[in-house]
């Protein structure tokens, strides 16, 4: 038997897994289902990451709500709810926002000035994205430690 190795989005994983297509499946989001069975390999938190052009983290809200926000909109959190129902349920209101497809775009767009992400923690600290000039500097900065969630994956 010759291991292989697929990707894809999480749903379609655990449909090849539930055909099965595939014997073994890693996904970020954590269901419980009766056909498999489910193991939290970490969790993270998510926080506001915006490139510190002025070396302070004093941003204040109304600056944080002008810039444009950065979101993964796939990005379940907990029981699979979405990072755009945390920001609707929160009533949070930026007066922009970009969609991307993953958090490492998110990240690439933050580092260079384009607005403000919610990423999770280990995203930025992820070895292969402190090469970016702007993060091994310490211009990425977290905005006052404002948490909004967990995700595990």
């Amino acid at each position: 038997v010759i291991p292989q190795v697929y990707t894809g989005r999480s749903h379609d994983l655990l449909n090849m897994l539930r055909s099965r297509a595939l014997d073994v499946v890693v996904t970020v989001e954590p269901k419980n289902d009766d056909l498999y069975q489910s193991r939290v390999l970490f969790s993270d938190t998510l926080s506001f990451f915006v490139k510190n052009k002025r070396r302070t983290s004093d941003l204040n809200e109304k600056q944080i709500f002008e810039l444009p926000w950065i979101i993964f909109k796939d990005a379940k959190i907990g029981e699979n709810i979405s990072l755009l129902e945390i920001i609707d349920s929160l009533n949070l209101k930026p007066a922009r926002q970009i969609y991307v497809d993953s958090f490492e775009t998110a990240l690439d767009l933050t580092i260079s000035g384009i607005g403000v992400s919610i990423l999770p923690t280990r995203v930025v600290q992820n070895k292969r994205w402190l090469q970016h000039t702007a993060l091994s500097q310490g211009s990425l900065i977290n905005i006052q430690n404002r948490k909004i969630g967990e995700v595990s994956r």
